[in-house]
């Protein structure tokens, strides 16, 4: 109803409902976690999806949209909000660093294998 006819609000409420009923139906926080993602409401819309996943951790739709959307890793400094300049660049400096890694660590690879053959 939401994505093909437009009606958000109406989704929404019968999504509510869906969960209000059945709680731990894990298509209802499916559905839920979907139109949340329509709204662009991220962080809800993985509230939704760890909710499900809680009571049915191996449902093949609840993972496999939990796995599309990602999981963030904790901030490098916890103590700091996510959104602090300093956890910003600390967070760019880890990512930099295991790319790094990662690109050096195939450099080593192929040097083993050129030395093999």
């Amino acid at each position: 109803m939401a994505r093909v006819e437009g009606r958000r609000h109406d989704g929404m409420e019968l999504a509510r409902y869906g969960l209000q009923v059945q709680p731990n139906e894990p298509d209802n926080h499916h559905n839920m976690a979907l139109l949340y993602l329509m709204l662009g409401r991220r962080r809800a819309a993985m509230q939704a999806l760890e909710a499900g996943l809680l009571h049915h951790p191996e449902h093949p739709r609840l993972t496999a949209l939990h796995q599309e959307m990602g999981v963030r890793r904790p901030p490098v400094l916890r103590f700091l909000p996510r959104g602090n300049p300093l956890n910003v660049a600390a967070g760019k400096v880890r990512r930099w660093w295991e790319e790094l890694r990662e690109r050096l660590a195939e450099g080593r690879e192929d040097r083993a294998d050129a030395r093999k053959e």
